[in-house]
């Protein structure tokens, strides 16, 4: 089984990766505070894919599944 590692979720292109979730949170606590308020936080697949269906959904106010900000 192999490790698993944590990429950094910053838009900004970091490269870092972490080996557990511990370290990934004090990297981005330290690294990047403050970056989760921005509209392209996280820059992950899930991150991108949330945002798309944010898009579609324009005016429904009344979906549940949207992402609270």
């Amino acid at each position: 089984m192999t490790d698993r590692v944590y990429p950094c979720p910053s838009s900004d292109h970091c490269e870092f990766e972490a080996d557990s979730a511990a370290a990934l949170v004090e990297h981005v606590n330290t690294e990047h505070a403050g970056e989760y308020r921005r509209d392209d936080w996280p820059d992950t697949a899930a991150g991108r894919a949330v945002r798309t269906g944010a898009d579609k959904d324009e005016g429904n106010e009344d979906d549940e599944s949207k992402v609270p900000e």
